[in-house]
């Protein structure tokens, strides 16, 4: 292999376009680690963080550093009520970025939270904490918003002057994937990290470091049985350890070891957030795994879903609609957006291949207003949402609300 034969791999590598549904789904379980962060920061905010009633005072936090950092705690106006806005914001940012709204915004500002309440308090912070900075960092420049985002809805009533309206696709364009690429590289990096650590320690190597670790009191967090007394276990656990560390960063790259590696990494981050109290580490490690999966194996994954729960949501509506009529386009997209179980069928009444495919009085109807096909009657307002929102998960909470609708 020459140079340019790598730099040439590397490059299609890092840059080749691909789709942007794992990404977008590793936003949504990223945001929701976030806000388990900001449930656990707040009842010890003003205490970690107060300039006045803290634990750490600015003054001191410039001699630790000696150097500028990105802190924007320490340009805030004097005051408690200062501190506590920002982390309102903060916290509003992290649900806007869960739920794919305004999601460049949102995720600029949870980088700039994230980095801020860091460099506030280095001692109130582990190795998973600046594991969510370093996400952070990476996802300014992913395609977060492309699927599975009140973005692309939003996209959808308020398009750009130069689109054209038309019925939103299945999948998202492919997306340059660079960002998320080059985090996978990070992240894999840690188990290189921490897998040559453990072989220069003698302690992995003749199986006792669990010993160590079971009997760290202050880490301890549940039970764990006849493991920590049984010699023999711990060695096995020990060496376990050790080689899943040691093969991930390597075999999560192939195709034919990847699930066995995600497997077996799935069983230690569990393992080790059972037996261990190491808030938020263990979460962003298992998250981050959602990279990994190909974007077309959660299509099939999605499939089997759809498969298995269409016995319990009955056939499929049938919804017919004006595609020369631009609100008919947005309203039809959202639902398509919105259908991840694929239990509506959208049909255009001007399309050729529709041409018989819908009785005359409810190709009439739908002329000028979204009509549902349902059994031999048709459905049209709220009785169409009523219907509508039966087959739609992400509707589902607001059916009760619709049901006392008439």
């Amino acid at each position: 292999m020459s140079l340019l034969n790598l730099y040439s791999q590397l490059k299609t590598f890092l840059f080749a376009k691909g789709s942007p549904l794992p990404v977008c789904l590793f936003r949504i379980f990223y945001g929701l680690a976030l806000l388990e962060y900001c449930l656990l920061m707040a009842p010890e905010l003003l205490t970690c963080m107060s300039d006045t009633n803290g634990i750490l005072r600015i003054q001191t936090l410039k001699h630790i550093f000696g150097i500028p950092v990105i802190n924007l705690l320490t340009a805030l106006p004097p005051g408690d009520n200062w501190i506590i806005a920002f982390f309102s914001i903060f916290v509003i940012a992290c649900i806007c970025l869960t739920l794919g709204l305004f999601s460049r915004v949102s995720i600029f500002l949870v980088y700039l939270g994230l980095v801020s309440l860091q460099h506030r308090n280095i001692y109130v912070h582990h190795s998973g904490d600046h594991l969510f900075l370093l996400a952070a960092f990476y996802l300014l420049f992913a395609p977060i918003d492309a699927t599975l985002s009140l973005d692309r809805i939003r996209r959808i009533w308020f398009p750009k002057k130069t689109d054209l309206p038309k019925l939103i696709p299945d999948a998202a364009e492919p997306r340059s994937l660079w960002a998320v690429k080059a985090y996978k590289v990070q992240f894999a990096l840690i188990y290189w990290q921490t897998s040559w650590a453990k072989i220069a320690a003698l302690t992995w190597w003749d199986g006792t470091a669990m010993y160590y670790v079971f009997r760290h009191a202050e880490f301890a967090r549940f039970f764990v049985p006849i493991v920590p007394e049984n010699m023999f276990l711990m060695k096995v656990f020990t060496w376990s350890a050790m080689l899943i560390e040691f093969c991930a960063w390597i075999f999560i790259w192939f195709k034919e070891t990847r699930y066995y590696v995600l497997l077996s990494l799935i069983a230690l981050h569990l393992g080790i957030d059972y037996a261990m109290n190491i808030p938020l580490f263990e979460q962003i490690m298992l998250v981050s795994l959602i990279n990994f999966i190909p974007a077309e194996d959660l299509s099939k994954f999605m499939e089997q879903v759809r498969s298995a729960a269409a016995p319990y949501l009955g056939a499929p509506v049938t919804i017919a609609y004006n595609g020369s009529l631009t609100k008919h386009i947005k309203i039809a997209s959202t639902i398509k957006s919105l259908d991840i179980l694929r239990r509506i069928e959208l049909i255009d009444i001007h399309a050729p291949a529709n041409d018989r495919s819908l009785p005359d009085n409810i190709r009439q109807e739908a002329q000028t207003k979204i009509t549902a096909q349902w059994k031999d009657s048709s459905l049209q307002g709220v009785s169409a949402l009523k219907m509508i929102s039966r087959k739609l998960p992400f509707c589902w909470p607001f059916y009760p609300v619709l049901a006392l609708l008439r």
